[in-house]
């Protein structure tokens, strides 16, 4: 496929799409920009927010080849399941109210991030714009084609966004997210392996 379905992957373009991430561990940082950013919902309570720093040809080469080693760089999936209501959620560091996938490609190889965390949502699902935060979420290694190498082990991450609502090129962008995940393999918890009889 040479074209995104006739859709634009410039999405909400400007400066308020960052994150930071730290490895717990390691000490190793990262701290991507993503100048592409999009969202769907599905209530007012639900959203799905994609961003990412690779190029349009950049995607369209992993949709036809999801190896491809001359990519490098990342995407995003935020999923907000509850909008948090004064009163009614918690709001403090424990609580979850987002999870996040956060895929690295660095020369063709996949490394992708999962974790979950409190969203600090700006605006309502179904405006135009819809934005929010999160800080500290906790994130750790969970698939990996056999050529990722981990830097980061299990980190911390903080990102703050604004995205447009575009559910064509959202869904573009899920399209990329789940093709390269199913192309790396889960990662054993070390956690777990130790713990096993």
């Amino acid at each position: 496929m040479g074209a995104l379905g006739g859709c634009s992957l410039m999405g909400f373009q400007g400066t308020s799409g960052k994150a930071q991430i730290l490895g717990v561990e390691t000490g190793a940082r990262l701290n991507p920009t993503f100048p592409t950013r999009a969202y769907t919902n599905t209530d007012e309570d639900t959203a799905n927010i994609y961003l990412t720093d690779l190029s349009a040809e950049a995607l369209t080469a992993l949709l036809e080849n999801p190896g491809d080693p001359s990519v490098s760089g990342q995407l995003m999936h935020v999923h907000m399941f509850v909008r948090p209501k004064p009163g009614r959620t918690p709001i403090q560091q424990t609580a979850i109210t987002a999870t996040v996938r956060h895929l690295i490609i660095a020369n063709g190889q996949v490394g992708l991030y999962s974790g979950a965390g409190f969203m600090f949502p700006s605006g309502t699902p179904g405006d135009k714009i819809f934005g929010g935060s999160i800080t500290r979420a906790d994130i750790r290694l969970e698939r990996a084609t056999p050529g990722f190498i981990d830097r980061l082990g299990p980190a911390e991450m903080t990102i703050s966004f604004a995205a447009k609502k575009d559910p064509q090129l959202s869904d573009e962008l899920h399209r990329r997210i789940e093709l390269l995940s199913l192309a790396a393999a889960p990662v054993e918890d070390a956690a777990s392996a130790d713990a096993a009889p």
